[in-house]
């Protein structure tokens, strides 16, 4: 008997622990799921954040489709007023700049811009345009996404590729085409976009190879080597003219050198004017019979017994001594990484891969060094850039290049994770509020209640009249107060008490008038605000043509007694080509009664 009460007691006990447990996870879960907690990273290891997170997106989902809360009506109507403000437009195209800005909305937030900045992007294209023509979702993502990856300005992005001729659609591909050049070869996208983008103008004066892509490489060539583009173009623009050219060329034969394009005259004349970025080339290259590597130092130096000749050197193609030695040492730094390059075949002949490790490289002892991440244990390992295998090359590769993505995705994937997240999020919330805010039945119900409340605010305005006729209202309701000055002065108490007497008389005179007054102007106001309602939710005429003598309407039709036509009657009427053009064209729009 003492057995089964011990069995009974541990069944009882083991109940109670299961229900225990059972409702600790029921908490758990209900926790979990009912959670508001807005303080997330991405790294977290609490679900309750990011079920926090989600949970108040949906709160502000439901918020945003009330139909009852019209401030994102509020907000963008501010959004386009701007815009229509700024080129001097008519109001009826803010309906036009609602819709941009919505459509693009939810793209432009996962980039993390915020809400009043959207309409603010929009306004800097047009602006930068020159006009007010119409600009899309597609055209107002791509370029900001270029801004943001860039680090360029909008307006200077829209501004610089229209003086080329080069459409506000195609600025994205453009600047993703300078992106992965400058990630394919290792200078950084920011810098090589600046120069690309500051020297735009020049593809007007020059023509260079492969369009942009060749502005892209003179602009990483300027980063890498500190050869300014503006330097280059200058020599340009002094080659052009025979007598520059010939000059130039004189003055580096005499000065002894013998490896450089620029000797001919005429062909310096070609580049100068066809190919800038084989000047560049040029011009770098006279650069490397002035340096060697110091042993002993274990870096790059001007030869001693050289710099008078290369300070002649230097002018002749328009440079200081300062920038042109700068320029040498470093062309000849990246010219030692590159000799130490033994490509493996995967790699052989492409220039744009030796010139990623090169760039990546540093110098080490004369050996060129660089950073590779080791597969099989996950560290970065440090090797000479002359024992990279293919497979290592590879991750050098991919970690440089987003060839097969968009600006959009580049520009997304350069924000941190918890960014990246918020963000998503957010381009939700977004999207519900801005499509409310340009629903057409919405919009018109909520354009009327506008309407309305401004037709209370100008009838309000007109019934007070302007500074004038106020004024004159104003002095004969004062007029006694002369009296009762006058009264108190003199002692009078007969004129003080007639004067009060009249001012008070005329404060409720005019109490009195008011009143009635600004009810009439109200019921007015009502009046006119319930004839326009009726007029906007009024259903007009309804036409469905399939053909010329096939025609759907939602009319009566009565003969000139008011009495109804038969339907028979109705029907050869409306068989006839002749009266359904007149139709179409002339009763299209007018309400049915």
């Amino acid at each position: 008997m003492g057995e089964y009460e011990d069995l009974l007691k541990l069944q009882q006990e083991t109940s109670l622990e299961n229900k225990e447990w059972g409702a600790d996870i029921a908490n758990n879960i209900n926790k979990v799921v009912g959670s508001t907690e807005d303080t997330f990273h991405a790294f977290t290891l609490s679900l309750e954040s990011m079920v926090g997170q989600v949970n108040n997106t949906t709160s502000a989902l439901l918020a945003a489709v009330n139909p009852l809360d019209s401030k994102v009506f509020e907000e963008m109507d501010k959004y386009a007023t701007k815009i229509q403000a700024s080129f001097g437009l008519a109001k009826n195209r803010n309906d036009e700049f609602k819709q941009s800005i919505a459509d693009a909305g939810p793209e432009l937030a996962k980039l993390g811009i915020e809400e009043e900045a959207m309409g603010n992007n929009l306004a800097t294209i047009m602006t930068s345009l020159g006009t007010s023509a119409s600009v899309g979702k597609e055209a107002i993502v791509e370029i900001t996404a270029a801004a943001q990856v860039t680090g360029q300005q909008i307006g200077t992005l829209t501004s610089s590729f229209r003086e080329v001729g080069i459409s506000i659609y195609d600025v994205g591909d453009k600047m993703k085409e300078i992106t992965n050049y400058a990630r394919s070869v290792g200078v950084s996208v920011q810098a090589v976009s600046s120069g690309v983008v500051d020297n735009l103008s020049k593809m007007n004066q020059y023509n260079f190879e492969n369009g942009i892509k060749g502005l892209a490489k003179m602009a990483a060539t300027s980063e890498r080597l500190g050869i300014t583009m503006e330097q280059v173009f200058q020599q340009s623009d002094k080659l052009m003219n025979p007598e520059g050219a010939i000059e130039m060329s004189a003055a580096l034969q005499r000065l002894g050198v013998t490896s450089s394009g620029l000797l001919d005259p005429l062909r310096a004349m070609d580049m100068a004017q066809n190919d800038p970025e084989a000047l560049q080339k040029e011009m770098v290259n006279l650069g490397k019979e002035f340096t060697r590597f110091n042993e002993k130092t274990g870096q790059m130096e001007i030869l001693p017994g050289a710099k008078r000749r290369m300070k002649e050197v230097a002018e002749a193609v328009g440079m200081t001594a300062a920038e042109f030695s700068k320029m040498a040492i470093k062309s000849a730094d990246f010219e030692m990484k590159l000799k130490q390059i033994k490509m493996p075949d995967i790699a052989d002949g492409n220039e744009e891969t030796k010139e990623l490790i090169a760039s990546m490289a540093q110098m080490k002892d004369g050996v060129a060094t660089i950073k590779v991440k080791n597969d099989e244990t996950g560290l970065i390992d440090t090797k000479n850039v002359e024992d990279l295998t293919p497979d290592d090359i590879k991750n050098l590769q991919k970690a440089n290049e987003d060839s097969s993505k968009s600006i959009e995705e580049i520009a997304l994937n350069q924000l941190d994770e918890t960014s990246q997240i918020k963000n998503l999020l957010k381009s939700g919330e977004v999207s519900a509020k801005f499509a409310k805010a340009t629903s057409p039945t919405l919009a018109k119900f909520y354009g009327q209640v506008a309407s309305g409340y401004k037709s209370i605010a100008k009838g309000t305005a007109d019934f007070i009249g302007t500074t004038e006729e106020q004024r004159k209202k104003q002095e004969s309701l004062y007029k006694p107060a002369e009296g009762l000055i006058k009264g108190k002065i003199s002692g009078d108490d007969d004129l003080v008490n007639k004067s009060r007497q009249d001012l008070t008389a005329n404060f409720g005179k005019f109490s009195s008038t008011f009143e009635s007054d600004i009810k009439t102007t109200m019921d007015n106001i009502q009046t006119s605000i319930t004839a326009n309602l009726k007029a906007a939710y009024s259903e007009p005429m309804k036409f469905e043509g399939k053909t010329e003598t096939n025609l759907t309407l939602n009319v009566k039709v009565t003969d000139a007694t008011g009495n109804p036509v038969p339907n028979n009657l109705v029907k050869q009427l409306f068989d006839d080509p002749n009266v359904v053009s007149y139709v179409k064209d002339k009763l299209s729009g007018v309400s049915s009664p």
